[in-house]
């Protein structure tokens, strides 16, 4: 009998917005006459209207035991996980000097999932796992928007948002291994899952800064027209299955090569949209994906040296994708799409203390048929920006690089009283990509490279370990995420990826 249990609790309080103006649009004029001092340098340095603080507090809970009981031969394995985390966000959504949209929320969800498995005696034939999997999760949010548009000649609006969602998975998978012979294995899979999710939403347009209902119909139809925000409840239910079947082909050789052949087909249940305010998106569909994959696994030099090498592709159906309208992200499923490429990692041992590893991959990710994407602020400029739709078929997907890699060198040393010296230093690489899901080239960023390091000191037998971690060690500054500034079209903001950190940490193994 084995069991192992892990608890975690996290506290993360942040003041601040992790955004930042990177484009006046047309509106350098107006912005800075609210913020004189307002620029559009991506330099950590933002200018807030100051409707709310920006700041966020998430408290979070993780539990995780599992027990493995031999069985004579066979082997039962127990899986119980439990999630928990509590959020509450300010913050001055606009992203702008001026104080014209406030945004807060409170945030919870709960998860619990139990999974069982049996598995086979190991055999030189056959060998098998049988399977149960059960998951219950909760998740509520409750956000408030506040607009003040009377700089602007128009109104003052509130909206309040209500969503609780429940959901209920059930699934079963069995997995066969048949040796045929000292060379060939055939690996099969096969799962079942069912979900079934239920949703309550209800948005209420209110009086400006309160939380009483919105009466006024000049106030209703702006409010409309502008913001789409619109009076409207729905009790929502879903209910979809899906069979993934697996199939795979392993070669070994006479020596220490490895080579394989498969293919999966993976599922992501549908849902419903928390940013709708319109009524009108008020869910979206599941999403389906077939991957194939054929590799090659060798160990070199007297097993001090390992080359691995993949080409894959995979087929997206209904592709999930968030898109960002001007006011909210919304939700909603592209046709198609398709991820192709080869990756390469490897380790080698160059001496007794000195140790390499790394790995490149070129993936061409791109949307294969996606005929209804939001417009970028440009395209929404030329036409009536209600009725504005652009095509990126043949455009590459959002967030994606055809190019990555990382390399990293580890030395160890031997220190007196039988203490280990270990420090390491790393570099990430990835190639352009598009930022903001409507792919404006505004948020294209450029190639870069970030520089890891780490010191370790550890003791005999790897009793304990206290080691420093310096990430992006210089200070590489580039951007994360880019949307465009709500009302001021043409305007954008943009994250930052974390600056310089120093890390600390102790590690006691008893």
């Amino acid at each position: 009998l084995r069991v192992n249990a892990k608890y975690e609790h996290g506290d993360v309080n942040r003041v601040g917005s992790p955004f930042q103006l990177i484009s006046f649009g047309a509106y350098k004029g107006l912005l800075t006459s609210f913020d004189p001092k307002l620029e559009d340098k991506l330099d950590r340095q933002s200018s807030s209207g100051r409707f709310y603080d920006d700041a966020e507090e998430i408290q979070s809970d993780n539990f995780a035991l599992t027990i493995h009981k031999e069985l004579g031969d066979f082997v039962l394995t127990s899986v119980t996980g439990y999630s928990a985390f509590d959020t509450k966000q300010t913050n001055d959504a606009d992203g702008t000097s001026i104080p014209l949209i406030g945004y807060k929320q409170a945030e919870e969800f709960r998860q619990f999932s139990q999974e069982i498995r049996l598995e086979s005696p190991v055999s030189d034939h056959f060998e098998y796992t049988l399977g149960a999997f059960y998951q219950r999760g909760t998740y509520s949010i409750v956000p408030e928007l506040n607009v003040d548009g009377s700089f602007l000649g128009t109104v003052k609006v509130g909206s309040l948002r209500t969503f609780d969602q429940t959901s209920t998975i059930w699934s079963g998978f069995a997995e066969g291994k048949w040796h045929l012979n000292d060379a060939f294995t055939v690996v099969g899979g096969l799962r079942y899952t069912n979900e079934d999710k239920s949703a309550f939403k209800q948005n209420t347009v209110m009086k400006f800064g309160t939380h009483t209902p919105e009466t006024n119909g000049m106030v209703l139809a702006v409010s409309k027209a502008v913001l789409g925000s619109v009076n409207f409840s729905a009790d929502l239910e879903r209910s979809e299955s899906n069979l993934s079947p697996s199939l795979a082909l392993q070669y070994n050789t006479a020596g220490n090569g490895m080579g394989y052949a498969k293919i999966t087909q993976g599922f992501k249940s549908g849902g419903f949209d928390v940013g709708d305010q319109s009524g009108l998106s008020l869910e979206y569909q599941g999403e389906e994906a077939t991957s194939y994959e054929l590799g090659w696994k060798t160990r070199l030099a007297d097993n001090r040296a390992e080359v691995n090498l993949a080409i894959f592709r995979t087929e997206f159906k209904d592709l999930q994708v968030s898109a960002f309208d001007g006011v909210r992200f919304l939700t909603t499923n592209a046709a198609a799409a398709l991820s192709q490429g080869v990756e390469v990692n490897g380790r080698w041992q160059i001496t007794p203390a000195l140790y390499f590893t790394g790995s490149a991959a070129y993936n061409d990710a791109t949307y294969q048929n996606y005929k209804g994407a939001v417009c970028t602020a440009e395209q929404k400029a030329a036409v009536a920006p209600a009725a504005c739709l652009q095509d990126l078929s043949g455009r590459p997907l959002f967030a994606s690089s055809k190019w990555s890699s990382n390399v990293n060198l580890e030395h160890v040393a031997d220190l007196p009283n039988g203490l280990t010296l270990q420090s390491n230093l790393g570099v990430n690489y990835r190639s352009k990509h598009y930022l903001a899901t409507d792919l404006a080239e505004a948020s294209l960023q450029d190639g870069y490279a970030s520089v890891d390091a780490g010191v370790a000191v550890v003791s005999e037998s790897n009793r304990w370990r206290a080691g420093l971690l310096v990430k992006n060690l210089t200070d590489e500054r580039a951007m994360g995420y880019v949307m465009n500034v709500p009302i001021f079209s043409g305007a954008r903001v943009a994250s930052i990826i974390p600056p310089r950190t120093f890390g600390f940490s102790v590690t006691v193994n008893y």
